[in-house]
């Protein structure tokens, strides 16, 4: 659903603040204008809690500061080192920043921070705060930075997607045709039948397609002649590598390149990590992914322009 991102963060800094015993602070800067994503709440929700509650007890019940920001990102924040996640630079973000004036962290502990059951507060500590942090950070194709220092305290930044603006909705519904009329795009999966099947519904929208049942295909092709392809369509459980691993290895090589997933499984956590411009359930639709692969190719051409 889309909302405005300014609620779930007073939610949680409400829920911190009645948590928090003085004399510790707790500020909330939010912007005058709503900041729109689309995004399950109780996924941020939980997601600053976590960061909050650990800000919080980083303060040992001592004076000290919490804040949390939401402001649009900066280029530092937009160029990492990133814990979790990597921002798709063609995307728009906000920054979500929860900062603390605490005891901060030390490198190695920050190597183990996102590690699960790792807690540096003992038995009352989960260590599934951050672990969760991360996991809900890479379903919605975000990223994370940390800045932290021993004595000085804990920023962590998270780049949360921006949801479409209707006018980029409306632009892209209007041009919709239901054609595929020269384009050329790259169909992988590992079934015959299935793969039988996208190209037959493609070719009969006009497309040009080349199928295959090897990612390395792909890969190849791709090397060959990065300028020569409008989309790629692939299946996520495949022998050797699965959809995910190739949309990066894809982004890596032809960042302009959108990629369409199709899958038996599009419920399952981690196949809509952010990599993908449309994920499609299996049985497949034929109007469906004409739709889906048509309004793919326009939003990447209209980037480019």
């Amino acid at each position: 659903m889309v909302l405005d991102l300014r609620e779930p963060l007073r939610e949680a800094g409400d829920l911190v603040r009645a948590s928090s015993r003085a004399p510790a602070r707790l500020n909330i800067n939010l912007p005058d204008d709503p900041i729109q994503i689309e995004a399950d709440p109780t996924d941020v929700l939980q997601t600053v809690l976590n960061l909050a509650i650990n800000a919080r007890d980083a303060l040992d019940g001592g004076p000290g500061a919490i804040t949390i920001t939401l402001e649009q990102p900066g280029e530092d924040d937009l160029q990492g080192p990133f814990m979790v996640g990597h921002p798709d630079l063609a995307r728009g973000y906000c920054a979500i920043k929860v900062a603390d004036t605490g005891r901060g962290m030390s490198s190695e502990q920050v190597a183990r921070a996102f590690r699960p059951y790792e807690t540096t507060k003992g038995t009352d500590g989960s260590g599934l705060g951050l672990t969760i942090v991360s996991s809900v950070i890479n379903r919605v194709g975000g990223a994370l930075q940390l800045e932290t220092a021993p004595g000085q305290g804990s920023m962590f930044t998270i780049l949360w997607p921006e949801a479409p603006t209707p006018i980029e909705q409306d632009t892209v519904i209007e041009g919709l045709t239901g054609r595929l009329d020269g384009c050329a795009v790259m169909v992988v999966d590992d079934h015959e039948e299935v793969l039988d099947i996208i190209t037959m519904f493609l070719e009969s929208a006009g497309a040009e397609v080349a199928p295959s049942s090897d990612p390395q295909d792909v890969i190849e092709a791709l090397r060959d002649d990065p300028d020569g392809w409008d989309l790629l369509i692939t299946d996520f459980d495949m022998p050797g590598m699965n959809g995910a691993e190739l949309a990066k290895t894809t982004r890596a090589l032809v960042p302009r390149l959108p990629v369409v997933l199709v899958t038996a499984l599009a419920g399952m956590a981690g196949r809509d990590n952010g990599m993908f411009d449309a994920v499609l359930g299996k049985p497949l639709d034929k109007g469906a992914l004409v739709n889906a692969a048509e309004i793919a190719i326009l939003r990447a051409n209209r980037r480019e322009d």
